[in-house]
């Protein structure tokens, strides 16, 4: 590939150029450029009668309907190729979506309790506005009564 070329010597150069002999080639009919496309017509197709025999016709066959459709892009989708994985990198894969699953399902959990403790405290801290409410109410009725017998 990154030789030097060797130089041929096997092969002798030629001494001189032969000629070749002149053929004889066939002479055209003289053809007139003001003459009728339709007497030529006749000439091609009186010479091509007369020299082919007609073919009997042979019924035509209905072609077949095919629709071809080109592709910008090939589609991935996984009916259209084949995926080859091996056994050990499956079961890991499915042993590390097993994880993710269970991992999620905890999650969840821990959302609905504290959504729970979420409840819950504002329950609780409701009922502890309506507590101070309450005893509000009674240091105003106190208040009330104490000052207005003076």
């Amino acid at each position: 590939m990154f030789f030097k070329k060797k130089e041929n010597t096997d092969v002798p150069k030629p001494d001189t150029m032969t000629e070749l002999p002149k053929l004889e080639l066939p002479k055209f009919q003289d053809f007139d450029m003001n003459q009728s496309e339709e007497k030529h017509e006749d000439t091609y197709s009186s010479a091509v009668h007369d020299e082919l025999p007609e073919l009997s016709s042979m019924p035509k066959d209905e072609p077949e309907e095919r629709s071809y459709t080109t592709r910008s892009q090939p589609s991935y989708s996984q009916s259209d190729r084949q995926l080859f994985v091996r056994v050990e990198d499956y079961k890991d894969a499915m042993r590390k979506l097993e994880n993710i699953k269970d991992a999620l399902k905890k999650t969840d959990d821990i959302l609905a309790k504290l959504e729970d403790i979420r409840a819950e405290e504002e329950a609780e801290f409701s009922a502890w506005h309506e507590d101070i409410k309450k005893i509000k109410d009674r240091v105003l009725d106190i208040d009330s009564i104490l000052f207005e017998k003076k």
